[in-house]
């Protein structure tokens, strides 16, 4: 959070400052704090309205689908990471596709449908992803799987790859997460 304030601090334009404003409202939702995300998320609709490129539309929406993913158990969340990674894809950003596959392979694991989790985190570039943060939630999927099925040590292996990359980052929410698994 540290980080992503001092850079929001060092921004030279407005499209910088709002994208790094939904990555720490991304971060907030993550370490439960969803009012203050939320409020994030409604001040970024507020200040573009209909005027929102591509890159901001997709930090904003996946910034509104990982707040409903950790508030609710519906399937809202998943569809409008579906539309971050479409937009993403369509805008040739390779980083912001990558974490939204990372969010859609964590999802699927979340809900059994595993043969969706593999294509997504193929997708996400697991530990070679270009966007450090979709290396965190890929890897963390991935350790979460092998524990799932009893391989502690696979699980382990992984849960430090998410570790080294979470503290290169300052992370301190994946970092947590990845203990506690």
């Amino acid at each position: 959070l540290e980080r992503i304030s001092m850079e929001i601090m060092m921004a030279k334009s407005k499209r910088e400052v709002t994208c790094l404003t939904a990555q720490k409202g991304i971060y907030l939702a993550r370490a439960g704090a969803h009012e203050a995300a939320v409020d994030i998320s409604n001040q970024i609709r507020a200040n573009f309205g209909m005027e929102i490129d591509a890159e901001i539309y997709t930090w904003l929406t996946l910034l509104e689908g990982i707040i409903s993913f950790y508030s609710s158990a519906s399937t809202r969340e998943k569809n409008r990471i579906l539309r971050a990674h479409a937009v993403a894809k369509a805008a040739d950003r390779t980083d912001l596709q990558q974490y939204a596959a990372a969010w859609l392979a964590h999802q699927d694991f979340n809900s059994g449908n595993f043969r969706a989790m593999a294509a997504w985190l193929r997708e996400s570039g697991l530990s070679e992803a270009i966007n450090p943060s979709a290396r965190i939630r890929s890897c963390l999927t991935v350790a979460d799987a092998w524990q799932c099925v009893g391989d502690d040590q696979a699980a382990a292996f992984w849960y430090s790859v998410v570790r080294k990359t979470a503290a290169e980052i300052g992370d301190r929410a994946s970092i947590m997460a990845s203990i506690e698994n």
